[in-house]
């Protein structure tokens, strides 16, 4: 019998091979960017897939000409009429490929004499797949139930896809070589963070924004941790009163992003409130809780082990807490309401 957390592990150990994986598997983009061409592009999913949306949301409104929206898939579900009655192009984000808010936003898309369906799944099965016209699946599994390598694999197949046609400047290789590099170092890393937190907050702006959401997620799907996430300046509005000598804050971003400066400030603001994360991209950090890569990051790579380490953080705070990181209570692998469709009658 395996001791608890130990598939969590795994997950986080194998992830540079999961990216590997990805990274070798061929796709492809005939057709892709002709289909998109002029269209509002709706990025949608349930849950750690939303927040795929929400971090492509934020790239491709700088990259491609036409609209980027990213939506729940339940608001997708019960208010059509306000999304898909544009030229769109829906794209969609699923771990199981059936989640039912999921499959039933593209059953409508399609109800609705949408455009093209892309999705990008970790299965090519299930009722999503059936209904696209653009697939793309990782074909990444784990056994655990949080979404861990099954999330990393999917963002970085979804950034080689759509970077390939509306260029942001994703190396996946460098990506894969600095996971390979950094996992063993960051799981040591995260055994080091010591003390009993009162709550957990995760800051970011533009696509780093999309994965504080993920990463708070995950602290309440492992370890039950009281965890928020905000825009990273928006914090200053109210939400900073949270903080205390026992919050472990995360301010995620990259030297790179045109918000470093104003968020650096940030950063100098909150660290005598609390407890606190970074990422040292650059070897400056005075903070003893900075990770320290081997060398400079660039944007992507700091992103991919900014992942990992919340991920990890999770995972460690959940083992402290006496919870099972990989089977929390409660938590299912993925969403599928019975009789879902009954309830939803959409009228094109």
């Amino acid at each position: 019998m395996k001791s608890p957390g130990a598939l969590v592990r795994e997950s986080l150990l194998s992830t540079p091979q999961a990216l590997k994986e990805v990274l070798e598997r061929p796709f492809s983009l005939e057709g892709l960017a002709q289909a998109l061409k002029g269209r509002r592009v709706i990025l949608h999913g349930c849950g750690s897939s939303f927040h795929i949306a929400l971090i492509l949301e934020s790239l491709l409104r700088k990259s491609y000409s036409g609209d980027v929206l990213a939506i729940p898939s339940s608001e997708l579900v019960f208010t059509p009429e306000s999304y898909f009655k544009e030229e769109s192009a829906l794209i969609s984000f699923s771990r199981s490929g059936k989640t039912s808010e999921s499959a039933m936003a593209i059953k409508i898309f399609k109800s609705y004499k949408g455009g093209p369906a892309v999705s990008f799944l970790s299965t090519e099965e299930g009722p999503i797949a059936e209904f696209s016209d653009f697939l793309y699946s990782t074909e990444v599994q784990e056994e655990n139930i949080p979404s861990v390598k099954t999330f990393s694999a999917m963002l970085f197949l979804a950034l080689r896809v759509l970077d390939a046609v509306h260029p942001f400047s994703f190396d996946p290789t460098k990506v894969l070589h600095r996971m390979e590099e950094e996992v063993e170092r960051v799981l040591a890393f995260s055994e080091e963070i010591q003390g009993d937190f009162s709550s957990f907050i995760f800051l970011g702006s533009g696509p780093f924004y999309g994965l504080s959401r993920e990463l708070a997620l995950k602290v309440i799907e492992m370890a039950r941790g009281r965890a928020f996430s905000y825009h990273s300046l928006e914090f200053r509005h109210g939400p900073h009163l949270l903080l205390d000598s026992n919050s472990l804050f995360f301010l995620l971003t990259h030297p790179e992003s045109s918000s470093y400066p104003e968020e650096a400030r940030l950063f100098q603001e909150l660290e005598t409130r609390a407890q606190h994360i970074a990422i040292d991209c650059r070897g400056t950090h005075s903070n003893p809780l900075s990770f320290r890569p081997k060398s400079r990051m660039s944007f992507w790579e700091s992103f991919f082990v900014q992942l990992l380490l919340g991920q990890a953080l999770a995972y460690r705070i959940g083992l402290k807490r006496g919870i099972d990181p990989d089977q929390p209570e409660n938590l299912s692998p993925y969403v599928e309401l019975p009789e879902w469709e009954k309830f939803i009658a959409p009228e094109a």
